[in-house]
């Protein structure tokens, strides 16, 4: 039993919290019980686990049993240690530290028909997290993210997407490598863009097929606006005439999914 702040472990946990800190570690912070299972479905190798018994609820006990089955070391600690460690004020009981899934377009490899999602210029992590949930819904092969210094591993970002992130092949890199690889692999690519004369009813999703979304207020960036094979709109009839990007990703993968069992 862990209780004391000062401990060293929970130092390190603390600061680990801090991108940079992270990122030079190369861990990952999880907690929530659906997150942590998305841990376990992704084989996302799990090192340490940190639990608070009084806070722990029938399925975060059954993931704590599945962690104690793994190599990783479990520690229990107090609830006053578990309340430092945890992120805002989510209280299910149960943090793991995992290695950083390491993705590269090298490593990816396509269906025959996939579906690739390229995020352009989104910073907000909880927008991101909230496209990767939609992406594993909906069948995504991969997912891009281009001029964004976002911190993929961020806790809104693993929160909104409730551990989906682990579960779809994710890498950031720069418009001209994602091109390049989309090109690679005989990926159509259509941008959303609301000034796009066409809507996004007339594109044919059936083949592959990479969708480029940006932000609400620019849109996607010059770069793919010139190198894709079409460009489309959401029809809106209202005042309000741009969507959230999730929400936009949204309508289109289903759109994807919809062509795809009429065919």
């Amino acid at each position: 039993m862990i209780t004391s702040l000062y401990n060293q472990k929970i130092k390190n946990l603390i600061a680990a919290r801090k991108p940079a800190t992270r990122r030079t570690q190369q861990r990952v912070i999880i907690e929530g019980t659906r997150e942590c299972q998305c841990a376990f479905a992704a084989s996302l190798p799990i090192r340490e686990v940190y639990y608070c018994t009084p806070y722990l609820d029938a399925p975060a006990q059954a993931v704590l049993n599945e962690a104690q089955q793994l190599d990783a070391v479990c520690y229990e600690v107090a609830e006053s240690v578990f309340d430092k460690i945890s992120f805002g004020n989510r209280k299910e009981g149960i943090v793991f530290v995992a290695e950083e899934p390491a993705h590269a377009l090298e490593t990816i490899s396509l269906q025959t028909t996939s579906l690739v999602i390229v995020i352009d210029a989104v910073e907000k992590p909880g927008n991101v997290g909230a496209i990767l949930r939609t992406a594993n819904a909906t069948g995504v092969d991969a997912v891009l993210i281009t001029n964004s210094g976002i911190d993929l591993y961020n806790q809104n970002a693993i929160r909104a997407s409730l551990g989906a992130l682990f579960l779809t092949p994710t890498v950031q890199c720069t418009p001209e490598k994602a091109y390049a690889w989309l090109r690679k692999n005989n990926v159509q690519i259509i941008t959303a863009h609301p000034d796009a004369s066409a809507s996004y009813l007339s594109s044919d999703a059936t083949r592959s097929t990479a969708y480029v979304v940006g932000r609400e207020d620019t849109g996607v960036s010059s770069f793919w606006l010139s190198h894709a094979d079409a460009c489309v709109h959401i029809p809106m009839t209202g005042i309000i005439n741009s969507l959230n990007v999730s929400v936009s990703t949204g309508i289109l993968l289903y759109e994807v999914m919809r062509q795809r069992k009429q065919k």
